[in-house]
Formats: C-alpha cells, sequence, structure tokens
C-alpha cells in the first residue's frame, strides 16, 4: 500500500491538495474555469481519495477507493489516476487541474 500511496503522490503532485474540507475544496476552485479539478483525502471516507471538479459553475465530489491493485471508480478499477481520469466518466469533467500547494 505504501507503494501505491507513493506512485499516487508522484503522479498527482501537480494536482494534490492532501486532507482539506469540501470547504476548503470548494473555496481553492471557487474562480476557476469549468471543468478545473484537484485531488484531495476524503475526509469522511477513510482509504479513499475525493476529486473535487466544477460543472455548471458548482462544485461537485466523486469518491475513489484506493485499492493495492489501483484505483476503484463506479466498480472498475484503474492501474493509475492518469487512467482513472482519462478512460472513465471523469475526462468530460477534469480537464484543467488545479495546482496544489505540494507543487515545486
Amino acid at each position: 500500500m505504501i507503494d501505491k500511496m507513493h506512485q499516487f503522490l508522484s503522479e498527482t503532485s501537480r494536482h494534490y491538495h492532501g486532507k482539506i474540507s469540501d470547504e476548503e475544496a470548494k473555496e481553492r476552485l471557487t474562480g476557476k474555469e469549468e471543468n478545473s479539478y484537484l485531488i484531495r483525502d476524503s475526509g469522511r471516507a477513510p482509504g479513499k481519495i475525493t476529486i473535487s471538479y466544477i460543472k455548471n459553475g458548482k462544485v461537485k465530489n466523486k469518491r475513489v477507493t484506493v485499492r493495492a491493485e489501483g484505483y476503484e471508480y463506479e466498480g472498475k478499477l484503474y492501474k493509475t489516476i492518469t487512467e482513472l481520469i482519462g478512460k472513465s466518466k471523469l475526462r468530460e469533467v477534469c480537464i484543467h487541474p488545479t495546482a496544489g500547494p505540494f507543487m515545486y
């Protein structure tokens, strides 16, 4: 699981925002263009991450289960976050990554 977390962090460092609340995610996305998104730890569901994005001017959230073998979303397993966003329904709403505080 540690390897999966290292892979996750290296793959998402540009748009990973860590453990922030729904409200903080909303604040960080306010004023961003349609289909902007960020990735954060789920505050309500341990072992999951949340992808927060703007759709029709409102912030929406989707939870993703982190597994040793990949990321599960809507009953399908993806090897990487990039694959999940590129091959799932999220590809239509997650277009513009929002840089997180971990970007150097």
